[in-house]
């Protein structure tokens, strides 16, 4: 699987112009920029994630509900017309047991759950910055952050790999 390295991307400046103007400015500036378009970004993105992750679980619960109502409501219409033709109650199981082998697959609710962490870690780590007074503050307070978001992205791959 390629993540984009190599290629096109080693080819492309590691630091662009932005992020140099960025850099020259002053903490108070930079500590604004980063909590904007990192910290706030990434909150926002890992708690979207969290909300779909959910819905998906919720409607595959609610599909697979269905599914055992309908194998029930055919194997208790088989029960009360015996000599019908129409025999629904293994179609309607086997879905349902496919749906519930699709959500364990997704995993939906693990992946919810973990990115609902992830977005509170930064909620705690953007709590932080207003406390930040100094470079060396900054420093490891940058290296902390990316640290949290790096660890959730190991985790995806490593689910994603798995899957």
């Amino acid at each position: 699987m390629s993540f984009g390295f190599g290629g096109e991307f080693s080819k492309q400046p590691q630091i662009s112009e932005r992020m140099r103007a960025i850099r020259g400015g002053s903490l108070e500036e930079r500590k604004r920029v980063y909590l904007a378009e990192r910290i706030s970004d990434q909150r926002v993105w890992y708690g979207n994630q969290a909300v779909n992750n959910r819905t998906a679980e919720n409607r595959y619960f609610i599909m697979v509900f269905a599914g055992q109502l309908a194998a029930l409501g055919a194997a208790i219409a088989l029960v009360g017309w015996p000599d019908s033709n129409v025999r629904l109650t293994g179609f309607f199981a086997s879905l349902a047991g496919a749906l519930i082998a699709w959500l364990q697959l997704k995993q939906h609710k693990d992946l919810a759950q973990s990115y609902s962490v992830a977005e509170l870690e930064l909620g705690f780590i953007e709590e932080r910055a207003r406390h930040i007074t100094t470079e060396q503050e900054f420093s490891d307070f940058v290296s902390d952050a990316e640290n949290a978001i790096s660890r959730e992205h190991t985790l995806w791959i490593a689910r994603r790999d798995r899957a």
